[in-house]
């Protein structure tokens, strides 16, 4: 028996090493396997980018690498809503900057002499023709009044020039204006402005959007006001922006720079970005510095034009025919004083289900302990309908409860629709429309994970009257809520 189990003992022990070394081998056919995808997805990456800088003509500095870094959330705009703060892969999200607009209209070809005039080519000279002199040309079909006499798309030979790429939907690309006038104002150089599209994901989203989704940005801002607020020169776009950068920019005289994908401004060590920044604000002998890549706010927070940005709000308003609607909308809906409420669900409705519940209850709850009363009408800016389950509560709370349809059923939108045709930008300009409505009320709850409702903060903290102060979570109010509002 006992040479038995010396037997048994040896074969084990042989065993044992026999499956040791089959482990190391299946462990290191593992690393290699593991190594090998990361070769296919680094060079699949790698040849993404050459195809897209191949086919856009991009004159990319080295290192560029087209994409969005992961946001962060801004602490100090976190309203109770379930307990938890959102996932930080939200794709409209910055830093603790509110993104915004100050929007109240208160009435209260290498080597040519001519390679810079870059008004429309005259090849589309039948096409020209058949548009309005205030209408987007190539493709873009919105005919809203300009609010600046600049010729759209001209640049002067012996001026220098800055341009950026705008990002994601309509407040994202309000922060990437703001951000480019301070960059404008520092370099010295006269601002580019794209024109306003329609959402679309993040800088190359943009990038891709048609034509007829857009407007130009002097329908949409009193640009006149601007230049004069600002001091800065703008020359606006009616053409789409890569457009006007494969078609209409010298070559020559432009300098394409970005920063390299997850190396921002906020930490110290990325000093080859501080180096790549100081150089072509300050130093550049370029005629046009274009800013081709992610110009989010991430890449700006923690860098010198975060005081200058704030006062670069004050340089915002909305045009005087985005005011008129918002005007008239109160008026009819409205006219006694009315409280708002942004509440944004949408592409994050299941993600909200799950982690505040009954939604609804929620924001009847936040209400009843600012104490609204239930007898004044309450305005609801949302990506979701009247009939949504989302609102039962709220609708049962309040004695009138206003909805955009309820604006179209009374054709205060009439001549929006007639004015942009193109469906979803027309819901996007409505949108500013209703942060006016919002920016005007009594009382304003949003939400914070939303930039459109951060810039109804901003409006609303940039307004005269301290009354209307948003009543907001995690904001320090400088006013007390009135009793029985």
């Amino acid at each position: 028996m006992y040479g038995q189990r010396e037997m048994d003992g040896a074969a084990f022990r042989k065993h044992r090493q026999n499956a040791l070394k089959q482990d190391r081998l299946s462990l290191r056919s593992a690393i290699l396997s593991l190594f090998a995808l990361l070769f296919c997805i680094v060079g699949l990456e790698y040849f993404q980018i050459l195809r897209w800088m191949r086919s856009s003509g991009s004159r990319l500095s080295p290192g560029f690498y087209a994409e969005m870094a992961v946001p962060t959330l801004p602490p100090s705009f976190q309203m109770d809503l379930g307990g938890e703060e959102p996932d930080s892969d939200m794709d409209d999200l910055d830093t603790v900057e509110a993104t915004t607009a100050y929007a109240r209209g208160h009435e209260v070809g290498e080597g040519q002499d001519d390679a810079l005039n870059l008004a429309t080519n005259s090849n589309n000279a039948d096409a020209e023709s058949d548009r309005a002199d205030n209408a987007a040309e190539l493709g873009s079909t919105a005919r809203l009044p300009r609010t600046s006499s600049r010729t759209y798309n001209e640049l002067d030979p012996s001026r220098k020039y800055f341009i950026y790429s705008p990002s994601g939907g309509w407040n994202n690309q309000l922060a990437c204006l703001l951000n480019a006038l301070v960059l404008a104002e520092m370099s010295g150089r006269d601002l580019v402005i794209p024109p306003m599209a329609r959402h679309s994901d993040l800088f190359n989203g943009y990038l891709k959007v048609e034509a007829k989704a857009t407007a130009p940005m002097d329908m949409i801002l009193d640009l006149d006001f601007f230049e004069q607020a600002s001091g800065v020169r703008v020359v606006p776009l009616n053409v789409t922006l890569e457009h006007f950068y494969t078609n209409l920019l010298p070559g020559s005289q432009t300098r394409v720079v970005s920063v390299p994908k997850g190396e921002t401004l906020i930490r110290p060590k990325n000093r080859a970005t501080y180096k790549l920044v100081e150089e072509w604000v300050t130093d550049a002998k370029d005629q046009i510095i274009y800013y081709r890549g992610p110009f989010f706010s991430r890449h700006w927070a923690d860098w010198e034009i975060g005081g200058p940005r704030v006062e670069s709000w004050k340089a915002l308003r909305y045009a005087p025919y985005l005011v008129a609607l918002a005007d008239e909308a109160k008026a009819t809906l409205f006219p006694r004083g009315y409280n708002a409420l942004h509440v944004r669900m949408g592409d994050y409705l299941t993600r909200l289900q799950q982690r505040a519940g009954d939604g609804s209850k929620q924001w009847v709850k936040a209400i009843r302990s600012l104490g609204w009363s239930p007898s004044r009408p309450i305005y609801v800016a949302s990506d979701m309908s009247r009939s949504s389950a989302h609102f039962t509560s709220l609708l049962a709370f309040a004695n009138k409860t206003f909805f955009m349809s309820d604006l179209e059923e009374r054709g205060v939108l009439e001549e929006l629709k007639v004015a942009v045709p193109h469906a979803k930008l027309r819901n996007d300009i409505f949108g500013l429309v209703e942060q006016l409505i919002c920016a005007d009320a009594r009382n304003f709850i949003g939400s914070y994970f939303s930039t459109f409702s951060l810039t109804i903060m901003v409006m609303r903290g940039l307004d005269d009257n301290s009354r209307l102060l948003t009543s907001f979570g995690g904001l320090r109010k400088r006013h007390k809520p009135a009793a029985n509002t």
